[in-house]
């Protein structure tokens, strides 16, 4: 689990509990229709909320216990500690840190321990030390024995039962985890131990350790290949699959033919490929509301960890990351490229919100491999030896999955619908370097003709050239690809929104757009490979788009490059010296903005700006309005007549400000806008 679905469901108990709180829940409906559904899985917002509700003069004490939390995934889990170690320093000494406190249980971690460490040179932590307790662990273990083995041994006698008990009493290392497997293996096979010289191998072998267990466990698998297959996919899988999930994506990666056509699909039947799972991994691999995980974080160290000993048929170590991201990566992508060719047509680009919703409910892969096919591709790009991780037809898959007749099967999820990129509008090249496949990049720069550049320093909707679209998305492998093959390091983003005033209204230089999010590497080799640091193309320098989003490694960086090439350090230069007509200002947001309405980030900085809360129609759409994108978004120069005018304000000033588009027209119902843009020199489109 992570811990934004931790917090959510500490959220959860606490409103349940305290519902008749109106000021407490109007703060998180607040929060709620600036985020929508991502708000459930926005870690920093949940924790805004859980704190805001401590702080209420009413709130009494609040215990959140997490329990595992070594099994939090790795990245959430970092962000929680640095949330929490930040509140208690921040509250020393002060109530509202007494009212909320955590109770975390953890098995040994060394960045666990590390995180937390300056919290008890400041008398806000107690460890309690485990292994202190391991005998009165042992004996609640004994308890459990007691009570479960009458149970599985019910054709045992007396005798053989205190037999099985001693011998299991007996053990060492033993957890409850391995007490369930070592239980499993006797009730999984009962006729094995039907004579007495069968009880007494079992009393003998049975596994002292959780790792012998698991092997015990597949060693039962009638079909290794199967088995690892399945074990593969559940492990690289970026959420936990649903049953119809894991069938087709089972199928389609033992199939080593390439389908001709999506009705060509053979999965297991609905109703017994839960068995299926539970025959090829046992108690491994858990079905639990319809969703496959594995039993315990012991098992993914088992499975992945290598062992130098390892003797031939043995299971430990015998997956890699990189394997198991090749596995689903490869049925991701023919799933992809038999419905795009399923669905192919030449009429338009992309499927309306509609079309592809009802797409999502008929194929069931459809959701998780257009959400995830690029992570898993990027993830396979590690060599295996002498042999490339990627299938030898799956380069071709994600090569025509990047034309645009193919991307609308896809590009709808990938895309977050709150984003305003027109990726249909893209070239391929600019597709495959947006979200990082450096192979793919590469094939298409093979098959392209140089003699004027128009294909590698194209210009396209949203971030310019290839090279800013990668930069955009922060694959330093495909900027460095597209730079040894003479992409222009310097040249700006603008797409045709010139200035009237004579500025350019782009987003700058591949260098300001890494920058501005805080990619350190592509800031790195876009250096190396001659970017000007000073160079003032777009809205400013890069160091003040570092500066303005807080990534301070960047800034480190940019303002070396900048003293080291004898350029005036831009921070010198104050807000009003720079705020001229070239279109170099930094905008800042007006202190009349109310931003806890405006909280959600837009797409195209990466840095905290404030995005007004969707209504119904921009959510949604209009059938027929020609001002509205495949996505359902305003096009440029549209704000829909039931937006309130602050926020129209509010969206017209970001828009403008970040150069992505620019209003010609206003919505009915805002002309007071269109009389601020005269006025107003920041406001104007």
């Amino acid at each position: 689990m992570g811990a934004a679905s931790a917090l959510a469901a500490v959220m959860h108990q606490l409103f349940e509990k305290n519902g008749d709180r109106r000021e407490l829940m109007e703060y998180a409906m607040k929060r709620h229709r600036s985020h929508g559904p991502g708000l459930a899985t926005n870690l920093s917002e949940l924790w805004q909320i859980l704190v805001h509700y401590v702080g209420s003069p009413d709130a009494g004490e609040v215990v959140c216990v997490l329990d595992a939390f070594d099994e939090c995934e790795e990245g959430d889990r970092e962000t929680l500690l640095e949330q929490i170690k930040g509140f208690y320093e921040g509250t020393r000494g002060h109530a509202q840190g007494g009212r909320l406190r955590f109770l975390i249980t953890s098995r040994p971690h060394d960045g666990i321990e590390l995180a937390l460490g300056k919290l008890l040179t400041i008398g806000a932590l107690v460890h309690l030390d485990g292994d202190g307790l391991s005998r009165e662990i042992s004996d609640e273990i004994n308890l459990v024995i007691d009570e479960k083995l009458p149970t599985i041994t019910a054709s045992f006698t007396e005798q053989e039962r205190r037999q099985i008990s001693g011998s299991l009493k007996e053990m060492k290392q033993r957890t409850y985890l391995w007490l369930r497997l070592t239980f499993d293996i006797i009730k999984k096979a009962p006729s094995r131990f039907g004579r007495v010289r069968d009880l007494e191998n079992l009393l003998a072998n049975l596994p002292s350790e959780v790792s012998e267990a698991y092997e015990q466990i597949l060693s039962r698998s009638s079909d290794r290949r199967q088995t690892e297959t399945l074990l593969n996919i559940v492990i690289a899988a970026q959420r936990s699959l649903t049953l119809h999930e894991a069938n087709i994506a089972l199928t389609l990666a033992l199939d080593d033919t390439v389908l001709a056509s999506i009705d060509d699909l053979s999965p297991w039947p609905t109703d017994r490929f839960k068995g299926v799972v539970q025959n090829l991994c046992g108690m491994l691999v858990t079905v639990c509301d319809g969703k496959l995980a594995l039993i315990h974080q012991t098992a993914r160290d088992f499975l992945l960890s290598p062992d130098s000993t390892q003797k031939d048929g043995a299971w430990r170590g015998c997956l890699s990351l990189a394997k198991a991201h090749r596995t689903i990566s490869h049925a991701c992508l023919h799933y992809l490229r038999l419905l795009a060719e399923h669905t192919s047509t030449a009429s338009q680009l992309y499927l309306d919100p509609k079309e592809y919703q009802a797409l999502q409910h008929d194929h069931y892969f459809l959701s998780y491999a257009a959400a995830h096919w690029p992570t898993h591709f990027v993830e396979a790009e590690m060599v295996l030896g002498s042999k490339p991780a990627i299938h030898i037809t799956d380069n071709d898959h994600a090569l025509a999955l990047c034309d645009q007749v193919n991307a609308h099967v896809w590009a709808p999820q990938h895309f977050s619908r709150g984003s305003f990129l027109r990726w249909w509008t893209w070239t391929k090249l600019a597709l495959a370097a947006y979200i990082g496949l450096a192979p793919v990049v590469e094939e298409i720069l093979s098959q392209c003709s140089f003699d004027d550049d128009i294909s590698l320093n194209m210009r396209c909707s949203d971030f310019g050239t290839p090279l800013q679209t990668a930069a955009a998305g922060g694959h330093e492998s495909v900027v460095r690809v597209l730079l040894d093959k003479g992409a222009e390091v310097d040249q700006d983003g603008n797409i045709g929104h010139d200035d009237s005033r004579g500025g350019n209204k782009g987003y700058g230089t591949a260098l300001r757009i890494a920058a501005a999010r805080g990619y350190r590497d592509v800031v790195g080799t876009l250096l190396k490979h001659g970017a000007n640091a000073s160079c003032q193309k777009g809205k400013g320098t890069a160091l003040e788009a570092a500066r303005a989003g807080g990534h301070e490694d960047v800034v480190e960086i940019l303002t070396n490059a900048e003293r080291n090439g004898g350029g005036d350090n831009p921070a010198e230069t104050s807000i009003e010296e720079s705020g001229n007509e070239s279109g170099s200002e930094m905008p800042l947001l007006p202190s009349w903005f109310d931003h806890d309405d405006f909280e959600a980030e837009m797409f195209w900085e990466g840095t905290p700006r404030h995005q007004p809360a969707q209504t119904s129609a921009w959510d949604n759409g209009r059938d027929g309005d020609s001002r509205l994108s495949p996505t359902g978004f305003p096009l440029p120069g549209y704000i829909p007549p039931e937006v309130s005018l602050k926020r129209a304000m509010a969206l017209q000033y970001m828009i403008d400000a970040e150069g992505s588009y620019e209003f010609t027209e206003l919505g009915e119902g805002h002309h007071k806008v269109g009389q601020l843009n005269m006025s107003v020199p920041w406001l104007r489109t």
